[in-house]
């Protein structure tokens, strides 16, 4: 297949995504007394944005120099898109609950399968390349997914460890981009 074709259908459903991560946000009456609930809700869908948005970047990074992609590479990036498609859902909760470990594990999940899917279907785009950066990107897609999946059984210790992970990976992608 053109990566052409994969590229639009990607960038077409992570727009999607995004739009409906944005229908979902939750905010209570416009006043200085809701402020906290207000700037709570759009935080936690700016997280998400951006873990969207790092995933798409990459996703055009490890593309970029392709001129065919593979039938198997086109069955793992659907089932990426699958997988980030359930984003909004995640956050949607997380915004309802904060302190619900459920929410916590759930989101956990979702964002392990995406890192998952997104880890794999890099390794087979890259799999003959073995530049020092590519071995770099694939290793912090592993290691982004291990954090992930921890984030999983620590939220039933604290939502706080949990949260700082959700808050944390993101942060690792803009620190490691700048080198």
């Amino acid at each position: 297949m053109k990566k052409e074709r994969l590229d639009a259908i990607t960038d077409g459903i992570m727009a999607v995504i995004s739009t409906l991560m944005l229908m979902d946000i939750k905010i209570p009456n416009l006043s200085f007394a809701h402020l906290p609930g207000i700037l709570y809700q759009i935080f936690v869908y700016a997280m998400s944005f951006v873990t969207v948005v790092i995933v798409w970047l990459n996703h055009h990074r490890i593309t970029l120099h392709k001129e065919k992609i593979g039938i198997n590479s086109v069955w793992i990036n659907f089932g990426l898109l699958f997988v980030i498609s359930f984003i909004p859902i995640a956050t949607a909760h997380l915004s309802e609950s904060f302190f619900d470990t459920s929410n916590h594990m759930f989101y956990g999940v979702v964002t392990t399968l995406v890192v998952l899917f997104y880890a794999i279907f890099q390794e087979c785009i890259t799999q003959s390349e073995n530049e020092k950066n590519i071995r770099f990107d694939r290793k912090m897609s592993w290691l982004t997914m291990g954090l992930y999946l921890l984030s999983i059984p620590l939220s039933l210790i604290t939502v706080y460890i949990s949260g700082t992970i959700f808050l944390f990976v993101p942060a690792l992608y803009f620190i490691q981009s700048k080198k």
